[in-house]
This record gives C-alpha cells, structure tokens and sequence, in this order.
C-alpha cells in the first residue's frame, strides 16, 4: 500500500519530476531535494555560496534527524545551477516548478533576510517551495548572530514544507494569529508559544518601542495586544531547559524537539497557527501521521554519519524544431517570424537548438534543413496547390538523428524535445514509427488543425513519451505564441531575461482601437501584429505615446513587428488600426526595462495541493512584484478557455486558498463556472494571468524601517499570519499592465 507514493518506482522520471515532488523518505534519510539556485544570482558568488550551502545543510540534516527523533536525515541533495552561469557540470533538463528550495539574489521585502515557505494554510497540506535569500548564506556567522541556531531554522522551514505544520509563535497587527494575547483584564499578557519550561516574564516589548511597553503590553482588557510581542532576551535565548517546540523560538540552540502529546507536551489553548488550522493536534504528530511514517515506515533508527551527499548539476534544454509547411503562407510566415523571435530570447538564456530547423510539407515535402539564421527562408506552400504533400515520419527521423549526432548525450535526466508544429495531416509514413525505441525524446506537438477537436495524431505524438505535450493552436498565431511561452514557463523561465508581455488579444472588424499603460520601468516598447486577410492588406497603424508624439505606420505584409522607444513618454499609449476591409489581427505588446530600474513582474503558476500526495485541490497562483517587493490590492485575473477567474489576496477565509492576505500573491482554485476543474484527465494545461492596476495599489516596502527598524532586530518572524499588515510608508507605483503564461501542468 505505501510503495504507491513512491511514484518514482512505478512511472518515468518525468512523471514525478514534471508535475509532482520526487522528495522521498526511504530508510530514515530523504533523497530527491533539489535546491534551485536563481538566474538573479551572480555567478561569481558560488564558491563561497556552495560552501556555505553545503555546510548548512549539514548542519540542518543533524537538526532534521534530533528533531524527528531518530526518524529522518538529508541524505542526498541535488544542487541545480541556472542555465546562463558558464559553468561546466552534467546536464539536468529541470522545471523550476519542482524546486524544493530556491535561492534568489534579493530577499522579498516582507520577510527581510529570514527564509520563508510558499504553501497553503490547511493543515497537513505540504508547501510549494522554501525561498531562501542569498544573503543567507553569505557569511553563515553573521546568519547566526542575526537568526539563531541555522541547523534548526532550516528544520523548521523544511518540517512545515514536507508536513503541513505552522508557527507555533504569533504575529504582531495579526487579528487571527497574534504575538500576545491577554486573557482577562489587569492580568499580564501571553506569549503565543509552545514550550517545555515556561517563558521568562519581562519579554513583552511593543513593536512601537520601549516608552510605549506599557501603553501596548499592558492587559487593561480581554483580547488580543496588537502593538505587543514577546521577544526573548539573550538569557533565556541560552536556555539550555527550553526545549521545545521547533515551530516556536527554533533559534534557541537548546530547541531541538517539537511538542507532542507524549513528552513534550502541546500548549493547545494558545490562539496560534498550528493550532487553528490544525485543531490543536501538536506539531509531531501531525509529522507523524504522514506517509513517510505509517505502515512501519521509518521507526527511529541510529545514524552515524547525517552529512547530505551532495550532487550538483546545471539546468539545460536541448531542443529541435520541426515545422509543417502545408499550411496557409501568410499563417506560415507568422509562425517563423514568432519561432524566430522565441528562439533567439532562448538562446541568450542558453537553451541549444542545434544548427537547423526542419522543414516537412509542400515543396519540404522530402525534408529540407534550413539554417536557423536563415529560418526566414522557409517557405510554406499551400495545400490546395502542390502542398499537398507531407512525410512527417521523416521529419522527426531527421530531427532524432540529430540529436544523435550532437555532442550531448540524452538521458533520463537530459531528454531532448522537439517542438513540432503541424495540422498532422500526413501522407505517407507514421510520425509515430519515428519514435520506435526512443526514450529519452519528448515532443511538444502544436496543432495547427483547423478542426473544432483538432488532430489525433498530434495528441498521439505527444504521449509517444510521459514528458511530451499537446496544444490546440487551430489557426490563431496567439495560441501558438501561448504555448511556445508556456514551454519557456515549464523549462528556461528568467524573468530578467524575458520581454515583459504587456497586452495579448485579437480583434475582428475593419478599425479598432486599445490603450495601455507604459509605466516608466519600460525602455522599449514592441508591437507585434498578425493580420488574416483573404485580400491584398491596407492597414494603416498609429501610436500616441501619451500625447507627447504620434507614429503611423502601414502594415506591408501580414506580420508586423516594430519597436519603439519610451524616452520620456510614458503614460497611456493608444495603438489603433484601420483598413477599408474587415480583418483579423492577432495583437502582442511587450516592453523591455531599462536596465537601472526593478523589474515589474507577474509570475503565474498552477500548483496541486497535496495531503499525503492526494491533490485535494489544484491552484492557480499569481505573484505580482516591483523588484523584490509585492504590489498589493491590485486586480489580477486567470484566463482558462476564455473564462476569466479572478485571483484574490485577501487571506485564507471562507475556504479561499489564499494564504496571507496583502503580501502580492494572488490566487483562486482551478475552477471553472459550474465549480468544477478545468483539468482533463491526460492533457497538459497552462493558464494566462493578466494583471491590470486600479489606482489604488501600492508596492510593499516591508517593515525593515518601520518603528525605528524594531523588525530588523529580530530573531523570529515578523510577518506574516494571516495578513501583511500595511506598511508605515507604502510605495505609490505607475499604472502597469503585465500578462504571464504559466508552465505547462498535468493533474
């Protein structure tokens, strides 16, 4: 019965490491953690950073296997470098959707320094992913000096991930979780804890400072003390009595157990985290009610040696691209003009297409490879003429052969795809065939087939292996271009690297007109314009760039792609198109920031959430930033088939899954009108997020200044319960408009 969770054993390796965590505890020590270090970190710090990263987590596998009571140790870690570092090791081809642990250059603004957890609020519910800053492990001394103990910190960050316990100490300004909290007037106030040896008095500070402890720590009634945490001073932080729980003070060095039912008993009347969403069942045994330990898995068990193995690998993509050239050539010279512009931002990140494209259909009915700098000159004969004629099998033939004849070896951990783009219509031969013996090749298969279900074939292809992909584009470039961003999404996503997309629709008629904000983070703007028309296209375009300038142009053929200048310009730009026919045009506006500026970005996800690897729920996630610092009550909608569902960040209530309302993550459950998933059984789903400011949102600087910097002071968390309480200096920001594609998911 257990060995059903170890789904590595039972399906390919891409099953599990694609759309579900490979973390497994087997024998008392866990293997599968991966550690993602950030594109945004420089690659001239990782000597030291690894060092450091290593000996950490050395540390914190001794805390892990104390703190489990014998049950539990790191025994391996995988390392994985970004692809854009020059640095040489064996090849992993990774999403970083199934990142364990990430270290990002900057800390986010709310946390400070201290890591944190990506996860829902419900009980048992295992986290998204633990965020570490850089800063963490510069100087592992000075870590300690602001944090504590960092063996049992990174223990109590990965026991809340892999089991689904909370804080076991309250939140200042938190109306649900809070610091302290008075249970009857003129008595003194109570620390939210869990402890074995009680708390010394004289630990309630206000957050405001000293001259206002009485004023905010004083119970001159029931309730809660908003203004009022305690805050444990140096003696008792040597408490060598103080014990217990890890989800408490965790940077006491004596602090090495959980509370517990049996010995170190669970403090249950305390308004805390753990206890709400967790009905007051102690930390432990939540832990223990968990697959790694049932059915006899994993007593307590005597371990020598707890040092990790360490394995340390670098993202890579190793891609081809097979284009169908059957197909309408004003279609066709869109989706070389899209290809073109796709491969050359995924090559500055480092992903390797090889020398060619390859060409199948009309006159490439018996293949041609075709330069991929001169990827211009393929050309798209019409199937209604003497296109007719395609060898798709061929095609991918020659695509897996070279792959063979590249100097990467593929593997399990390094497959190659190819992204193939074709209506499926074949004339002779089997794509399918091509695929005989082949393991370690997977296939994106965009389906240009203008039929409502579209091709079978093109589904077919894409299940030849677990990792490959299916796509529904019809004839609509926008689809295509979804995709293509949704594979950069799943495999090579940078988010400094990557064009910022602003606006994505189509229009039908003969004159329209849009406007969008072009907020003053922006260098350069590009428009990209995909026109169908039956007939030869008059279309004159115009851009007023905020009333300061206006540019009209005319679109000389079906696809338009120019770029503009912001210079001093921003504000509300208003693009509009007319023609004296009807027409349809597929519109994309992205911006590139200037290099001195934050980056304003909105990233988009699709997470499962998992209780003893059940999905109970999946989620759709959107994280809006200014740099490092999240842009709050602003709008934020997922696109699912066309149906908008609005994202929310307002907490954790009537079941929402939100999980801290305030803090820049937007979310909602993966639903669609009637409350019922959008998640077919066998397909890959990717969601667009779009976020679109109001006038009232704000960029949150953290708390680092606020109250004379009292925050900064402190060795445990600050924010955040329930909320993010609003900061003493919220940051005004530009009107913004940003889409995202999330990466490809499959339930």
């Amino acid at each position: 019965m257990a060995s059903l969770h170890y789904c590595v054993f039972l399906f390919s390796f891409f099953v599990c490491n694609l759309w579900g965590k490979n973390v497994q505890l087997d024998q008392n020590g866990y293997k599968g953690i991966i550690i993602y270090i950030s594109p945004s970190v420089e690659e001239s710090t990782w000597t030291d950073l690894e060092k450091n990263i290593k000996k950490a987590f050395a540390e914190a596998s001794t805390s892990v296997y104390y703190g489990s009571n014998s049950r539990a140790y790191f025994r391996n870690i995988q390392i994985v470098l970004p692809m854009s570092w020059n640095i040489t090791k064996s090849l992993r081809t990774f999403s970083t959707m199934n990142t364990d642990i990430a270290i990002e250059n900057l800390p986010i603004s709310l946390y400070g320094g201290m890591p944190y957890n990506d996860q829902f609020r419900k009980c048992r519910v295992e986290g998204d992913r633990i965020n570490f800053p850089r800063s963490f492990f510069d100087n592992l001394e000075d870590t300690f000096n602001s944090f504590g103990a960092i063996g049992t910190l990174i223990l109590k960050q990965w026991m809340s991930y892999r089991y689904g316990i909370f804080e076991e100490v309250g939140f200042p300004m938190d109306p649900v979780y809070p610091a302290a909290y008075c249970v009857e007037a003129g008595g003194s106030p109570v620390a939210v804890s869990c402890s074995n040896v009680p708390l010394m008095d004289g630990g309630f500070v206000s957050i405001r400072g000293p001259e206002h402890n009485e004023e905010d720590c004083e119970c001159k009634e029931k309730g809660l003390s908003d203004q009022c945490m305690y805050k444990l001073d140096q003696d008792q932080d040597q408490d060598p009595f103080l014990l217990s729980s890890m989800m408490g003070f965790s940077q006491i060095p004596s602090n090495t157990v959980f509370c517990d039912s049996e010995y170190f008993l669970h403090e249950a009347e305390h308004p805390s985290m753990h206890n709400i969403l967790c009905n007051k069942t102690s930390t432990f045994d939540v832990v223990l009610e968990h697959y790694d330990f049932d059915y006899g898995h994993n007593d307590p068990n005597f371990v020598s040696d707890t040092a990790p193995d360490y394995e340390v690998v670098k993202q890579a993509l190793n891609v081809r691209i097979v284009l169908d050239t059957k197909n309408e050539r004003d279609y066709g010279s869109q989706i070389i003009k899209k290809i073109q512009n796709w491969v050359i931002q995924e090559e500055k990140k480092g992903v390797k297409f090889g020398s060619h494209l390859i060409a199948s259909g009309g006159i490439n009915w018996d293949i041609t490879k075709v330069a991929k700098n001169n990827m211009t000159d393929i050309v798209y004969t019409p199937s209604s003429t003497s296109g007719k004629y395609s060898n798709l099998e061929k095609a991918m033939k020659t695509a897996i052969e070279d792959f063979d004849s590249s100097s990467r070896t593929l593997s399990r951990n390094f497959p190659g795809y190819i992204i193939l783009i074709s209506d499926g219509s074949q004339t002779t031969g089997n794509m399918v065939d091509a695929f005989s013996g082949i393991n370690n090749i997977h296939v994106l298969a965009i389906d240009t087939n203008k039929a409502s279900n579209g091709s079978w074939i093109m589904e077919e292809i894409s299940k030849i292996t677990t990792g490959g992909f299916y796509v529904h584009a019809s004839d609509n470039i926008l689809e295509v271009s979804k995709a293509l961003r949704a594979f950069t999404s799943t495999f090579s996503y940078n988010a400094e690297s990557d064009m910022a997309m602003l606006f994505s629709s189509q229009f039908i008629g003969s004159e329209t007109s849009f406007s969008i904000p072009v907020d003053s983070s922006l260098e350069t703007i590009q428009m990209d314009l995909f026109f169908k028309s039956s007939s030869r296209l008059d279309a004159s375009v115009s851009i007023d760039q905020n009333g300061r300038s206006l540019i009209t142009t005319k679109a000389k053929s079906h696809t338009m792609v120019e770029s503009f200048d912001v210079k001093d310009t921003n504000g509300e730009w208003t693009f509009s198109i007319k023609a004296s026919k009807q027409f349809t045009v597929g519109i994309q506006i992205f911006g590139r920031k200037k290099v001195a500026e934050n980056w304003i970005k909105l990233d988009c996800e699709i997470r499962k959430t998992l209780v003893n690897n059940k999905n109970i729920g999946s989620r759709i996630i959107a994280k809006a930033f200014n740099g490092v610092k999240p842009i709050v009550k602003t709008r934020v909608i997922a696109v699912v088939e066309g149906t908008e569902i609005p994202l929310k960040d307002e907490g954790n209530v009537n079941g929402e899954p939100d999980a801290i309302a305030g803090d820049g993550v937007y979310t909602a459950f993966f639903q669609n009108r009637n409350h019922t998933a959008f998640l077919p059984e066998d397909k890959a789903t990717s969601v667009e997020c779009r976020i679109e400011t109001t006038g009232v949102e704000f960029s949150h600087p953290g708390f680092e200044t606020d109250n004379d910097g009292f925050s900064s002071t402190l060795r445990q968390p600050f924010c955040c319960g329930s909320l993010a309480p609003e900061p003493t200096t919220p940051e005004k920001i530009d009107n913004v408009e940003r889409v995202a594609q999330s990466a490809f998911y499959k339930p």
